[in-house]
């Protein structure tokens, strides 16, 4: 990633000082120094200072953060421990990115295989708000045409028997009671709490076919 009015001139150095900074760890390059540090070719252009920095975070390399100058620059104390500041921030910011996507890419691989099973599967909020189910779930209770995320759970069944055994607490686990549902199968009903930090966020009901 490059920015800067200058970035597209100085793009050719981005391999070549990411290789050192990774090698030697912080980089500071000025005037001759570059053409000594750097592979020279007079057909490209450099800049007159360079400052490169490893990016960390929790010990992974999140890459490497590095800032050139097209005028003369000599970088000071304060200069340094604010580019190191920032190549901080950057390689937080890098390394938060690549969890979420990681998160997202797994609930979606979590969610195909869910949605392939025979058995039905709700999770609920706190507040028995539905946040999730898969395709067998819908089937088993009729409501192919009707939208269940954000829905309260009261309001998608009818049967009062059924409702009060899910927003109850007294079947949980292995403790299974059987339920005919809308497509006249007859399921299993298991609800198992959803705990964090020792306090219940929500459960998750599942229709065993």
């Amino acid at each position: 990633f490059y920015a800067g009015s200058q970035s597209d001139s100085y793009g050719h150095l981005d391999k070549e000082i990411a290789a050192i900074v990774r090698s030697q760890g912080e980089l500071i390059l000025r005037d001759s120094q570059i053409g000594k540090r750097l592979t020279f070719n007079k057909s490209q252009s450099y800049p007159s200072a360079i400052i490169g920095l490893p990016m960390s975070w929790q010990g992974d390399d999140q890459g490497v953060f590095w800032v050139a100058y097209h005028k003369k620059k000599s970088f000071t104390a304060e200069d340094i421990d604010f580019f190191h500041s920032l190549s901080s921030k950057a390689a937080a910011i890098i390394a938060k990115r690549i969890s979420f996507d990681k998160a997202v890419t797994l609930k979606t691989h979590l969610e195909a295989i869910l949605d392939n099973l025979t058995d039905g599967i709700l999770l609920l909020n706190g507040e028995n708000v539905v946040v999730y189910h898969n395709h067998a779930a819908r089937l088993m209770l009729g409501l192919e045409h009707i939208t269940l995320v954000d829905a309260p759970i009261t309001s998608l069944v009818s049967d009062r028997l059924l409702s009060d055994a899910i927003l109850g607490s007294e079947y949980r686990g292995n403790e299974a009671r059987e339920f005919r549902l809308a497509d006249n199968g007859v399921y299993q009903l298991e609800i198992s709490p959803v705990d964090l930090a020792g306090q219940q966020q929500g459960k998750v009901v599942i229709f065993k076919d």
